[in-house]
């Protein structure tokens, strides 16, 4: 946005730590849907699939097509996981079962987990406690805007229909514009997958005409499978109008980002914290005004850096635009309350700075400028609120 002007509006003798953070007006804008599920709730999603069905490992290791089904057993620990889960009938001992499987020892782990939760259950009704708990989750720390990720190549490689994708999406976006709570849609065409796959899920997805979905991105391994292999994709999607962020720079190199800026054209890039090796790299964000999406728990827990490690500090000290985010915070077990916070007291942020972190959110948004001065107002109010 053009000639918005940062107005201070917060006493600075006023307290700003996590429960005052948690009261202001925020946007989100790296969130993925499937992300946002605690072991708790895996655990209470999951009980149905005992009750109404065998629970034997291979017949519920076939509710996933061939291709979901090879990958998924891939992770020692995801396969392990589902056996147990087969095994054992105490309600306690399952609960304590989802509860450790959340600690990923790789990468991988997380990855497949992520991509099990795509396929174990088969209707949009059925992800229907996901969408309470992600509003609910929005509500509690006031985030008034949420750009969700969705990987619908996922969904549809389970074998969803576009139909059932938009009518799950309909769903989570009706009980959140409740509670006044705007969410726009990115999907997610996962660099796993060949182009070819993603192009064609583009095009299907394209005919459906989904309701606020506004653009794409692309998560998944990018040191084997890098963005400059996705470029008739992004020209695809750019070509219809759609904004353009990807992952990039988070377990690859400085040039997966500079790839993602020049090849993909990129307007937002998804954590991006490697581009803090290379000060070319940092120039080229800020010629092109593009925005890192930083999430630092995800950050450790993915085993891309340590807390001392993290470069956000460094990345803001050389002008680099940056909007705080949770990524996956049922999974990691945090907020984007908590995430804010923890650049306060292990990232060396100060207050002044989390503030304008909170209102660049706004501001890197792909709302729409009308909107965006509609939320900063509201940003402003509950800042100003928190001084009387």
């Amino acid at each position: 946005m053009k000639n918005l002007h940062f107005v201070m509006t917060y006493d600075p003798n006023t307290p700003f730590r996590y429960e005052q953070i948690k009261q202001v007006a925020k946007a989100e804008l790296h969130l993925h849907f499937r992300g946002c599920l605690t072991p708790q709730l895996l655990h209470n999603m999951m009980l149905p699939l005992k009750q109404n069905s065998p629970a034997h490992y291979d017949h519920l290791l076939h509710r996933f097509p061939k291709p979901a089904r090879e990958m998924i057993i891939s992770s020692q620990q995801v396969a392990q996981f589902l056996n147990e889960w087969c095994r054992l009938q105490d309600h306690e001992e399952l609960e304590q079962l989802c509860l450790h499987h959340f600690n990923f020892s790789a990468p991988n782990d997380f990855f497949m987990t992520y991509l099990m939760t795509a396929g174990l259950w088969q209707e949009p009704e059925e992800l229907y406690p996901l969408a309470h708990h992600v509003v609910h989750y929005l509500e509690t720390h006031h985030i008034i805007h949420a750009e969700i990720i969705v990987s619908v190549t996922e969904y549809l490689m389970c074998g969803w229909s576009t139909e059932q994708i938009s009518r799950l999406l309909d769903y989570t976006k009706m009980r959140a514009a409740e509670k006044n709570i705007q969410i726009l849609w990115i999907f997610d065409f996962v660099r796993n997958f060949p182009e070819a796959q993603g192009i064609k899920n583009l095009e299907r997805l394209l005919e459906a005409n989904i309701n606020s979905w506004v653009g794409i991105t692309l998560g998944g391994d990018e040191a084997h499978y890098p963005a400059r292999n996705f470029q008739t994709l992004y020209q695809l999607a750019r070509q219809n109008n759609l904004r353009l962020t990807c992952h990039a720079g988070e377990h690859d190199s400085y040039q997966s980002v500079v790839d993602a800026v020049l090849l993909l054209q990129a307007e937002r890039i998804g954590h991006g914290i490697t581009a803090s090796h290379h000060l070319k790299t940092m120039e080229l964000l800020k010629q092109r005004g593009v925005t890192l999406e930083v999430c630092p728990t995800s950050n450790v827990k993915t085993l891309a850096c340590s807390w001392p490690e993290h470069p956000a500090r460094h990345l803001l000290t050389n002008g680099i635009t940056l909007s705080i985010a949770s990524d996956d915070p049922g999974f990691f077990q945090t907020s984007l309350s908590k995430e804010l916070d923890l650049c306060m007291t292990r990232l060396d942020f100060t207050q002044d700075e989390i503030i304008k972190t909170l209102k660049q959110g706004f501001i890197s948004s792909f709302a729409t400028d009308e909107s965006k001065e509609m939320m900063i107002r509201r940003f402003d109010q509950s800042l100003a609120q928190l001084s009387q």
